[in-house]
């Protein structure tokens, strides 16, 4: 599976570092690790002179045994890191 954990293509937002950080991590007692992001973003504007921002974000992704589909559980900003389809149906899940 592809994960872009790495952003460092100034569109006007940007990974502080260039990197967020990826733990796996059961975070519902499921008995089954969820992929967590978290880091912050770093708005550069559209100009130099533009002011730069941060902000924290987290996305959480649970991984569905039965479909073997990743889903989002949460998210703690009003931005996104989205999975596409592909990478979505490459995960595989065993049981414990």
């Amino acid at each position: 599976m592809l994960l872009r954990i790495f952003d460092q293509h100034d569109d006007g937002i940007v990974y502080k570092d260039n990197y967020l950080n990826l733990e796996l991590k059961d975070t519902t007692s499921d008995g089954n690790n969820e992929l967590i992001f978290s880091g912050s973003l770093k708005f550069t504007g559209e100009k130099e002179s533009d002011p730069v921002r941060f902000e924290p974000i987290t996305v959480v992704y649970s991984l569905n045994c039965d479909t073997g589909k990743l889903s989002l559980l949460k998210n703690t900003s009003d931005y996104s890191i989205e999975l596409n389809d592909s990478q979505k149906d490459m995960i595989e899940c065993t049981k414990k």
